[in-house]
């Protein structure tokens, strides 16, 4: 988790984040690219949801959730990564918190 404030939304807004990728030194690669991403978020009552996560750089990766996806809640959003020689690691973690809407979906 981070020192900041959580990643606030609404139901119908849905959740786009573009995320830079920090590479360790000595870790025998410099890019992203080709790689896979993964993201989800879980609720304090064990609930998890998928979204949709791309490499779109060779140091940033995007992860979304279509509007009305998420219900309104308390959660935790985690985004992995990986390049194609390593194993996922773990570039965004972090509270989200997604408010009720009052428009209904369409």
């Amino acid at each position: 988790m981070t020192d900041q404030s959580p990643i606030e939304i609404y139901e119908a807004d849905g959740l786009r984040l573009i995320v830079p990728i920090t590479i360790a030194a000595g870790a025998g690669f410099n890019s992203f690219a080709g790689g896979t991403a993964e993201v989800h978020v879980r609720s304090r009552n064990d609930t998890a949801i998928e979204g949709v996560a791309t490499i779109t750089g060779p140091l940033e990766a995007t992860a979304v959730f279509a509007p009305w996806e998420v219900p309104a809640a308390a959660y935790t959003i985690q985004l992995r990564a990986a390049q194609p020689a390593t194993a996922m690691q773990t570039i965004l973690e972090d509270d989200l918190i997604v408010k009720r809407s009052l428009r209904p979906p369409v």
